[in-house]
Order: C-alpha cells, then structure tokens, then sequence
C-alpha cells in the first residue's frame, strides 16, 4: 500500500514514474530539511532575546548572540537552501511565487538581524529563520 507506484501516461504513452520518483525525492529531501531545521529551532527560540523577555527569564553567557547567530546561519543555509533553488527558478521563468515570497521574507531577516547583531543597534530577527519550519510543515507533511 505505502511503497505502491502510480504510474502515469501521456497521451504519446511515456511514463509518468520518472517524475513521480524525483517528487517522491524532493518530498524526502524536504522532511529531512525540516527535521534538522526544526531540532535546531530549539535552541534559536531559547537563545532568542524577545522570547527571553517574553518569557522572563535571561539566558546569557559569553557569545550568546554569536551562538544564536551561527545556529540561525545553519538553518538559513541548509533549510532555505531549497526555496533559494527554486526562487531562481521562478525568477529566471518570471513567474515569482511562493518560494519567491519565503527566499525574500527569511533573506530580510537573516540579512537584518545579521547586522543587528554585528553592526547596527536594534532588535535582532533571528526567531524569525524558524519561519522555514512553518513551510517546510505545509510542503514536506501536508
């Protein structure tokens, strides 16, 4: 039942299989991305400033932010990996989309709180790379 092929003709009687195998993969792809990006989530949300304040509590040590910014560079990298190929995609067919949309909103973020972090005064935004496991969880479980 699980491990069952669709297999699918054109009208000129070509199977379908190859393109389903490579969907089959990219869905598998998608889940270990999301899998990893989501343990490493953990830590991002306790090391967040906001979520610390939110929360009341403090977690501070020497490098904090660094620690925070290293594991949200992981995550921006390896989980947004996918919807920077594809965001390429759609903007060479000019047709931008949804990754489009995901690339440019994490992109924002990550390049923000970067320079919150290592040059400019504000808030940092990195909670917000956790962004990635909210549309991994609609692509790669829905």
């Amino acid at each position: 039942m699980g491990s069952d092929i669709i297999v699918i003709r054109s009208k000129n009687g070509h199977s379908g299989s190859t393109s389903m195998t490579a969907h089959m993969k990219m869905r598998e792809d998608f889940k270990k991305r999301f899998i990893v990006s989501t343990i490493l989530t953990i830590p991002i949300v306790i090391l967040s400033p906001s979520i610390q304040e939110f929360l009341g509590f403090k977690l501070v040590f020497p490098g904090n932010l660094y620690a925070l910014w290293i594991l949200s560079t992981v995550v921006y990298v390896y989980g947004g990996y996918p919807f920077m190929k594809d965001m390429m995609d759609e903007m060479c067919k000019k047709l931008p989309g949804m990754k489009t949309l995901i690339s440019v909103t994490i992109t924002v973020a990550y390049f923000y709180s970067s320079a919150v972090i290592f040059i400019l005064p504000g808030k940092n935004l990195l909670l917000g790379i956790s962004y990635i496991n909210r549309c991994y969880a609609s692509w790669a479980l829905g």
